[in-house]
C-alpha cells in the first residue's frame, strides 16, 4: 500500500481486466500524438464518488450496495477516493495549464475497503454484523456464483471476476505533481462521502428490509 506517481512503470500486463488495457491504450495513442505536436496532456483520475449520481457509476454503485446491505464480504485492497466534482475542475485546470505530453494524476485520499466501509457505515449510523477483508479464493467464489446468476437472469454479475483481481490491489496514488503545477485540490473524503449519503436518502433509494435491517444494526 504506497502511493504511486505518474514516473511508476506500468506492471499489470498479466492482469485480465479488458477495462485496464484499453484505458492504457488509449492514453498511448494520446500522448504518441502529443509527441508528433498535437496539444495533448493526459488526467488520471482516481476511483470517481459524489452526490447527483443517478448512473450510478462504478463507485456510487459500491456505495448504494453497502447502504442496502448487500455487500457482506470485502477485498484485502484498496483505493484512491476522489470527489467527481473536485476531477471535474482538474479537467479544466489540466485544459489550462497542463504540459502536452504530460500525465496529471487527479486523485484525493487512499483508503482501504475496509477503511471506506467503516466511513459508510458511520455515515449511516450503522454496525455491520460481521464485516472481515476476505482471502481471493472466497471472494472468487462469490463471483463464480454472481456469473452463474448473472448468466441465468441475463443481467451483470456483481461482483464479478473483474472485481475481485482488481480488488486485491491497492490503488494508492499522489497528486502532488496536479496539486503544484495546476493548482489542483480535492476536499476531504468524508465530506464527499455525507453528501453522497444525504443525496441517496433523500432520494429514497436505500430502503432496508427484514435481513438488512439485522445485518445492519444500529451503531448506538
Amino acid at each position: 500500500p504506497v502511493p504511486l506517481d505518474e514516473e511508476q512503470v506500468f506492471n499489470l500486463e498479466h492482469l485480465r481486466v479488458p477495462y485496464i488495457h484499453a484505458k492504457r491504450a488509449a492514453e498511448q495513442l494520446a500522448i504518441e500524438f502529443a509527441r508528433q505536436g498535437r496539444w495533448i496532456c493526459v488526467v488520471n483520475p482516481g476511483y470517481l464518488v459524489g452526490p447527483e449520481d443517478y448512473g450510478p457509476s462504478v463507485m456510487g454503485r459500491f456505495c448504494l450496495r453497502f447502504w442496502k446491505g448487500r455487500i457482506w464480504l470485502v477485498p484485502r485492497g484498496g483505493i484512491n477516493l476522489a470527489d467527481v466534482r473536485d476531477v471535474a475542475k482538474g479537467h479544466l485546470l489540466a485544459a489550462e495549464h497542463g504540459q502536452p505530453g504530460r500525465r496529471y494524476i487527479l486523485g484525493g485520499s487512499n483508503l482501504s475497503f475496509l477503511e471506506l466501509c467503516q466511513q459508510l457505515a458511520h455515515l449511516a449510523g450503522v454496525r455491520p454484523r460481521y464485516m472481515p477483508a476476505c482471502p481471493k479464493p472466497l471472494l472468487a467464489m462469490f463471483a463464480l456464483l454472481a456469473h452463474a446468476r448473472a448468466w441465468w437472469c441475463k443481467r451483470e454479475p456483481y461482483p464479478s471476476f473483474a472485481h475481485v483481481r482488481m480488488g486485491y490491489y491497492y490503488w494508492y496514488y499522489s497528486s502532488l505533481r496536479a496539486i503544484e503545477e495546476l493548482g489542483y485540490t480535492s476536499r476531504p473524503i468524508t465530506t464527499t462521502l455525507r453528501e453522497t449519503w444525504d443525496w441517496y436518502r433523500q432520494n429514497n433509494t436505500v430502503r432496508w428490509h427484514a435481513f438488512q435491517r439485522w445485518w445492519l444494526r444500529p451503531a448506538a
